[in-house]
């Protein structure tokens, strides 16, 4: 920043503030005050309408809007490249939300494939578990006939054994 930018942004600032309002309306009013009313032993030196008083506030506002319009103009200046920062932000913001919602439909495709695997799997899991019953069934009806029969040797044999 060059010198004369660095005096028009401090000369802005003060201008621009409460603190120079304030001081500014305080010795305006002190000026109209001592011109207006007859002290005894201050001399009027701007009696009204106060044509001094005009010329040293056309002078403050003829030296000063200069120093405020170059602050401005560069503020603007500073305001157009931040604007432009932000539109490519935004654009690169943009891209990226792109590129993550092309992602996110990717995974939602993976999970649905997951999903449609596995209800696959869980109906051969049903079916393998209805086997496994039926399987489970004639084991027990095995057992049993083969019960009848252990049990119908075991009186076979036993008869005979009386028998003699």
């Amino acid at each position: 920043m060059t010198i004369g930018a660095k005096v028009a942004d401090a000369v802005a600032s003060t201008v621009g503030s409460w603190p120079f309002i304030i001081v500014q309306s305080m010795i305006l009013a002190a000026w109209i005050i001592l011109n207006t009313l007859n002290f005894v032993f201050i001399h009027q030196w701007d009696p009204y309408p106060y044509i001094l008083l005009n010329l040293a506030l056309s002078f403050q506002a003829a030296y000063a809007a200069p120093f405020v319009m170059m602050s401005q103009n560069r503020q603007a200046t500073k305001d157009r490249l931040t604007a432009e920062n932000d539109y490519k932000t935004d654009v690169k913001s943009e891209q990226e939300i792109g590129h993550i919602l092309e992602h996110l439909d990717h995974q939602d495709g993976l999970i649905l494939q997951i999903v449609q695997r596995l209800e696959v799997q869980n109906k051969r899991i049903d079916e393998q578990e209805r086997l496994i019953l039926q399987i489970v069934q004639k084991m027990d009806t095995q057992q049993q006939f083969m019960e009848k029969q252990h049990q119908e040797i075991l009186r076979l044999l036993q008869t005979p054994s009386q028998e003699s």
